[in-house]
């Protein structure tokens, strides 16, 4: 009898549970809370180290070696950071970092960090990069000391391709893998950072001027649409999550050199920006529906969009690949409220008149009925001529421009009306998600 490969992610009993806690090898947790979080069951070839790495503390790690690894020929590391309240050994159960690595012949090491999770500040306080020690530019903090002398002891014990070392971090570990890029970029052939973006004045000072970096490194970010949490408001107070993880993308724009204008794909619920730049890229990507955490699948995302294009040699970036310029969708759209410029098939037009929302109405409570199941999400809408000038669509007005015939350059053809939801989609009836609204 023919014996069946071992399968690279075995069933296990699926639970709910605290991340922040150490549960049995078999059970996968699966739960949404501070922590979106989905697991995996554990291996007994994990590999858990102890000892004195740097400033003269203890400090513990696990460390994942594929089952190819035979010390023959030097493999990438790449070096995962933890969550605040969490583990080493719990950011390996949480990620597919483990599995990738096998996949790939990469070694994999997750160190347990000293820290606490980032204080809540008063939105009070005056902004300070001070505010806690994962902010600050300071080289000797352990966090950092942890890092490099982790990566010389698996050096030391393993055959390491010096040219391929990336960190990856998620929330308290996604600051963690900032501050060594911006203190240590050198060392590092690429980062991916994921729900815990650095605070705006840890990036820039109060003019708008980018603070101190060593260099530039290629850079994957990964957020959740539904992550609202931040740990600063910026200099003003009023910073949202959306500003800290604009400023974040923008740090390593300027600091990559790569293009403002990104490329731009939809595949499923992950919406991607590719910032292209000669010898390095920056890419985004936002999770819809997703809370604070990192997709099971990110480490696979940070891999194939990040580190597995690029080495540093002699101190330069190099791709290793030619650069890929398919990212795009031929047909992506992105419109934002308030705004008079799209991105369509990864250009800019203007649509004539800005995009506006259209919030759901509420009932009036006399009526008596019942609460909705879901709450409807608001709808952006465009001008029907955006039609005609993003995808060569004749635009025709009826009924005094209160409906409009629309036809495609494939000849296609829909009739849209005012106050509808209904359309006629060439001659038949269709619907779409709202009604179609008329603006002033």
């Amino acid at each position: 009898m023919r014996s069946e490969a071992p399968l690279l992610i075995p069933p296990g009993r699926s639970i709910y549970g605290d991340p922040n806690v150490r549960h049995p090898a078999a059970d996968i947790l699966n739960c949404i809370g501070f922590y979106d979080q989905n697991s995996h069951v554990m291996p007994d070839t994990l590999r858990e180290g102890r000892g004195v790495l740097a400033d003269g503390l203890e400090d513990e790690w696990v460390e994942y070696v594929p089952t190819s690894y035979d010390g023959t020929k030097a493999v990438p590391l790449v070096i995962s950071r933890h969550g605040g309240g969490q583990s080493g050994w719990g950011q390996c159960y949480a990620t597919s970092w483990m599995h990738v690595a096998e996949q790939e012949g990469f070694i994999v090491a997750f160190p347990t960090s000293s820290l606490g999770p980032p204080p809540r500040r008063d939105p009070s306080e005056e902004p300070s990069v001070e505010s806690h020690p994962m902010m600050t530019l300071d080289p000797a903090s352990h966090d950092v000391a942890l890092a490099l002398g982790l990566i010389e002891d698996l050096a030391a014990r393993y055959a390491i391709d010096r040219t391929r070392i990336y960190c990856q971090g998620m929330s308290m570990g996604d600051l963690m893998t900032m501050r060594l890029a911006r203190t240590h970029g050198h060392l590092l052939a690429g980062i991916a950072l994921a729900a815990g973006p650095s605070p705006i004045e840890a990036l820039f000072d109060r003019d708008g001027g980018r603070r101190a970096d060593d260099g530039p490194v290629p850079c994957y970010q990964a957020r959740g649409e539904r992550d609202v949490m931040a740990i600063s408001k910026g200099y003003d107070g009023q910073a949202t999550r959306y500003d800290i993880n604009e400023a974040n993308k923008r740090f390593w724009i300027q600091a990559d050199g790569c293009d403002a204008v990104p490329l731009i794909r939809i595949e499923g619920r992950n919406n991607f920006e590719f910032y292209l730049g000669r010898d390095m890229d920056v890419v985004v990507r936002d999770v819809k529906d997703r809370g604070h955490g990192q997709t099971f699948d990110d480490a696979r995302y940070a891999w194939d969009l990040c580190f597995s294009r690029y080495a540093r040699v002699d101190g330069r970036i190099v791709r290793l690949a030619a650069p890929d310029r398919g990212y795009g969708d031929a047909a992506a759209v992105a419109v934002a409220t308030g705004c008079r410029k799209a991105y369509v098939a990864d250009t800019r037009i203007d649509l004539g008149l800005p995009a506006f929302t259209l919030e759901e109405p509420q009932p009036p409570a006399d009526l008596h009925l019942p609460a909705p199941t879901f709450a409807p999400r608001p709808m952006v809408y465009v001008p029907a001529g955006f039609l005609a000038t993003a995808f060569g669509c004749s635009v025709e007005e009826r009924a005094g421009g209160r409906a409009v015939r629309v036809t495609t350059p494939a000849g296609r053809v829909v009739e849209i009306s005012e106050g509808n939801v209904g359309v006629v989609l060439d001659g038949k009836v269709a619907a779409m998600w709202r009604q179609a609204e008329m603006a002033e």
